[in-house]
Protein backbone atom coordinates (compact mmCIF):
# COMPACT_ATOMS: atom_id res chain seq x y z
CA UNK A 1 0.00 0.00 0.00
CA UNK A 2 1.44 3.55 -1.10
CA UNK A 3 -0.06 6.99 -0.59
CA UNK A 4 0.86 9.81 -1.26
CA UNK A 5 -0.75 13.11 -0.21
CA UNK A 6 -0.03 16.94 -1.14
CA UNK A 7 -1.66 20.12 -0.29
CA UNK A 8 -1.24 22.90 -2.97
CA UNK A 9 -3.76 26.29 -3.91
CA UNK A 10 -6.47 24.99 -1.54
CA UNK A 11 -6.40 21.43 -3.12
CA UNK A 12 -5.46 18.22 -1.30
CA UNK A 13 -4.08 15.61 -3.98
CA UNK A 14 -4.24 12.53 -3.08
CA UNK A 15 -2.70 9.13 -4.71
CA UNK A 16 -3.36 5.66 -3.92
CA UNK A 17 -1.55 2.69 -5.11
CA UNK A 18 -1.88 -1.00 -3.81
CA UNK A 19 -4.27 -2.18 -1.11
CA UNK A 20 -6.57 -0.07 0.32
CA UNK A 21 -8.58 -1.56 3.64
CA UNK A 22 -10.79 -0.16 6.15
CA UNK A 23 -8.07 1.35 8.20
CA UNK A 24 -6.31 2.92 5.18
CA UNK A 25 -9.63 4.99 4.22
CA UNK A 26 -10.24 6.08 7.57
CA UNK A 27 -7.14 7.49 8.14
CA UNK A 28 -7.50 9.35 4.82
CA UNK A 29 -10.46 10.62 5.62
CA UNK A 30 -8.83 12.30 8.95
CA UNK A 31 -6.08 13.24 7.31
CA UNK A 32 -8.34 15.32 4.59
CA UNK A 33 -10.59 16.53 7.74
CA UNK A 34 -7.40 17.79 8.92
CA UNK A 35 -5.58 19.82 5.81
CA UNK A 36 -9.28 21.14 5.44
CA UNK A 37 -8.92 22.69 8.93
CA UNK A 38 -5.24 23.34 9.14
CA UNK A 39 -4.93 24.82 5.45
CA UNK A 40 -7.90 25.58 4.71
CA UNK A 41 -8.14 22.95 1.57
CA UNK A 42 -11.64 23.64 -0.30
CA UNK A 43 -10.95 20.53 -2.73
CA UNK A 44 -9.88 16.80 -2.87
CA UNK A 45 -8.74 15.03 -6.10
CA UNK A 46 -8.56 11.22 -5.22
CA UNK A 47 -6.66 9.03 -7.92
CA UNK A 48 -7.26 5.79 -6.76
CA UNK A 49 -6.21 4.23 -10.42
CA UNK A 50 -3.06 2.04 -9.55
CA UNK A 51 -5.57 1.34 -5.61
CA UNK A 52 -7.18 -2.05 -5.37
CA UNK A 53 -9.78 -1.68 -3.18
CA UNK A 54 -9.93 -4.46 0.23
CA UNK A 55 -13.37 -3.49 1.18
CA UNK A 56 -16.78 -4.86 -0.07
CA UNK A 57 -19.12 -2.61 -2.55
CA UNK A 58 -21.68 -3.49 0.22
CA UNK A 59 -19.51 -1.58 2.90
CA UNK A 60 -18.78 1.75 0.83
CA UNK A 61 -22.73 3.73 1.51
CA UNK A 62 -21.65 2.99 5.25
CA UNK A 63 -17.88 4.29 4.86
CA UNK A 64 -19.46 7.50 2.32
CA UNK A 65 -21.46 8.03 5.28
CA UNK A 66 -18.24 8.44 7.89
CA UNK A 67 -16.56 10.64 5.08
CA UNK A 68 -19.59 12.73 4.69
CA UNK A 69 -19.33 13.32 8.58
CA UNK A 70 -15.73 13.66 8.48
CA UNK A 71 -15.30 17.05 5.87
CA UNK A 72 -17.29 20.06 5.14
CA UNK A 73 -20.36 19.77 3.19
CA UNK A 74 -18.40 22.34 0.72
CA UNK A 75 -15.62 20.56 0.40
CA UNK A 76 -15.43 19.41 -3.90
CA UNK A 77 -14.38 15.89 -4.38
CA UNK A 78 -13.31 14.39 -7.34
CA UNK A 79 -12.09 10.38 -7.88
CA UNK A 80 -10.37 8.87 -10.48
CA UNK A 81 -11.81 5.78 -11.12
CA UNK A 82 -9.84 2.35 -10.25
CA UNK A 83 -8.42 0.05 -12.90
CA UNK A 84 -9.73 -3.08 -11.86
CA UNK A 85 -13.37 -3.56 -12.27
CA UNK A 86 -14.58 -5.14 -8.63
CA UNK A 87 -12.64 -2.17 -7.20
CA UNK A 88 -14.38 0.33 -9.55
CA UNK A 89 -18.06 -0.60 -8.11
CA UNK A 90 -16.89 0.10 -4.52
CA UNK A 91 -15.95 3.66 -5.63
CA UNK A 92 -19.30 3.89 -7.58
CA UNK A 93 -20.98 2.73 -4.71
CA UNK A 94 -18.88 5.58 -2.73
CA UNK A 95 -19.72 8.36 -4.93
CA UNK A 96 -23.35 7.72 -5.12
CA UNK A 97 -23.73 7.94 -1.34
CA UNK A 98 -21.88 10.90 -1.21
CA UNK A 99 -24.13 12.86 -4.08
CA UNK A 100 -27.27 11.42 -2.24
CA UNK A 101 -25.35 13.19 1.41
CA UNK A 102 -25.73 15.87 -0.95
CA UNK A 103 -21.96 16.42 -1.63
CA UNK A 104 -20.70 18.10 -4.95
CA UNK A 105 -18.31 14.56 -6.52
CA UNK A 106 -17.20 13.43 -9.48
CA UNK A 107 -15.70 10.00 -10.99
CA UNK A 108 -13.53 9.90 -13.75
CA UNK A 109 -11.12 8.06 -15.91
CA UNK A 110 -8.14 10.56 -15.57
CA UNK A 111 -6.65 12.85 -13.42
CA UNK A 112 -6.68 15.53 -16.16
CA UNK A 113 -10.68 15.18 -16.24
CA UNK A 114 -11.13 15.25 -12.23
CA UNK A 115 -8.75 18.67 -12.75
CA UNK A 116 -11.01 19.80 -15.17
CA UNK A 117 -13.98 19.02 -12.71
CA UNK A 118 -12.79 20.84 -9.75
CA UNK A 119 -11.90 24.08 -11.74
CA UNK A 120 -15.50 23.92 -13.23
CA UNK A 121 -17.03 23.66 -9.62
CA UNK A 122 -14.62 26.04 -7.92
CA UNK A 123 -17.12 29.18 -8.49
CA UNK A 124 -20.16 27.46 -7.06
CA UNK A 125 -18.55 27.40 -3.61
CA UNK A 126 -16.05 29.99 -3.51
CA UNK A 127 -16.46 32.58 -0.83
CA UNK A 128 -15.67 35.16 -2.73
CA UNK A 129 -11.83 35.31 -0.88
CA UNK A 130 -10.30 35.00 -4.40
CA UNK A 131 -9.41 38.39 -6.61
CA UNK A 132 -11.18 39.36 -9.33
CA UNK A 133 -8.32 38.21 -11.18
CA UNK A 134 -8.55 34.51 -10.06
CA UNK A 135 -12.15 34.61 -11.37
CA UNK A 136 -11.20 35.91 -14.90
CA UNK A 137 -8.69 33.29 -14.55
CA UNK A 138 -11.36 30.78 -14.05
CA UNK A 139 -13.56 32.29 -16.61
CA UNK A 140 -11.15 31.91 -19.35
CA UNK A 141 -10.05 28.22 -18.69
CA UNK A 142 -13.96 26.98 -18.40
CA UNK A 143 -14.29 28.77 -21.61
CA UNK A 144 -11.44 27.16 -22.92
CA UNK A 145 -12.19 23.43 -21.71
CA UNK A 146 -15.92 23.64 -22.71
CA UNK A 147 -14.53 24.54 -26.31
CA UNK A 148 -12.46 21.80 -26.34
CA UNK A 149 -15.30 19.70 -25.25
CA UNK A 150 -17.64 20.55 -28.30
Amino acid sequence: MGRSVKTRNRRITSERVGSVDWQDAMESFALYAALVEDEGAREVLMDMSGAEIQISHSEAPELARMFARETPASLLIAMVRPRHGNDARFIEVFTAELERAGRTVGLFETVEEADAFLIANRHDTASGAEGDGEKGWLAGLKRLIAGGKA
